[in-house]
């Protein structure tokens, strides 16, 4: 009896281990088996606060995998899945279970990206942001007094407050992230640029100093000539000269410029008008980037005080009118001869 008893226990045994080592066998197959169906790379969204019954869920019901409970009970026992990340994730074709709980473990999930050019007006940058279909619109505004109120900005216009570079960003970001990532680099850089400013600038305030960058920024897209470019309104507004610069005139013109300036433009005062204003506009007049930012807090002060297109992309830059007024000629003849 005894003996029957213990054969009896050592068949259970020896089953158990036999079924032990199958389960084992069947978890290391499927651990590498490529239980993805898509052939070709695939996004897929995990939710803020998903489990990871509820991921497997999800790829059951996005046709993705062909059983869910098979993976689900995987991760229970063969990985760790305490670790899954909120987020839009790239899976790659025909990947592994063990892959899958990686990629949703790891948090680096899938980036978009946004370029606000410099230049660009408020207007220019609400339209770029309104045409991007990877962020989520928030933002009501239409002018740069209205965005300053809505972003809550220290400034009554918002006008050149967002710096000009490209902005990653994730699935769920919207309009007003981005504007508000913009405007909180734009205050580092021009802070630090501040800080590390050139002596007996005739720029009281960073502000200014913003402001200034922006017409630099209108006036030249080189990055070498920012300086010099900066260096004549500097010496321009020590001397108490006017700036005279065509693009504070345009931007004072609004919608009324139509691509061409006249000499009426130039005498119809307006707050933005450098022609008959003194001084720098009340506000900027465009977003500038950080070389910008950074050339007119360090101009090249040369002693020129004028400059003028020389029709290879670049300017010419006189120290007097009269070498001023060849370099204008110059330029008159080379765009009769285009």
């Amino acid at each position: 009896m005894l003996r029957a008893f213990l054969i009896a226990l050592t068949t259970l045994a020896i089953a158990g281990l036999v079924t032990a080592f199958v389960l084992f066998q069947q978890f290391e197959s499927y651990r590498d088996s490529d239980v993805l169906l898509s052939t070709e790379p695939t996004l897929f969204d995990v939710q803020r606060g998903s489990s990871w019954r509820a991921i497997a869920n999800g790829l059951k019901a996005s046709g993705l995998v062909e059983d869910a409970d098979r993976l689900y009970w995987y991760g229970r026992f063969a990985d760790d899945t305490s670790g899954l990340k909120a987020g839009q994730y790239e899976l790659p074709a025909e990947a592994t279970p063990s892959e899958l709980i990686d990629i949703f473990s790891s948090g680096k999930v899938v980036q978009f990206q946004v370029t606000l050019v410099e230049g660009w007006t408020v207007k220019q940058v609400l339209k770029r942001l309104k045409s991007n279909d990877d962020l989520v619109k928030v933002i009501e505004s239409t002018t740069a007094e209205e965005l300053a109120k809505e972003l809550e900005l220290d400034v009554d216009h918002s006008e050149g407050m967002f710096l000009a570079e490209t902005f990653l960003f994730e699935k769920g970001a919207s309009d007003k992230d981005i504007l508000l990532r913009a405007n909180a680099d734009l205050k580092r850089v021009l802070d630090d640029a501040w800080k590390n400013r050139a002596e007996d600038l005739p720029l009281e305030t960073p502000y200014q100093a913003l402001t200034l960058a922006s017409i630099v920024e209108k006036e030249t897209a080189l990055a070498d000539e920012r300086p010099q470019v900066a260096g004549v309104f500097t010496l321009r507004l020590k001397k108490g000269m006017l700036l005279q610069t065509d693009p504070t005139v345009i931007y004072g013109m609004g919608d009324a410029y139509n691509g061409n300036i006249r000499k009426r433009d130039l005498e119809r005062d307006t707050p933005y008008n450098t022609y008959t204003r003194p001084g720098l506009t009340p506000t900027p007049i465009a977003i500038v980037g950080k070389s910008a930012i950074e050339a007119a807090v360090k101009p090249n002060e040369t002693g020129h005080l004028y400059f003028v297109a020389n029709g290879e992309g670049g300017h010419t830059f006189s120290k007097t009118y009269q070498q001023h007024q060849r370099a204008v000629r110059k330029y008159i003849q080379w765009q009769r001869n285009q």
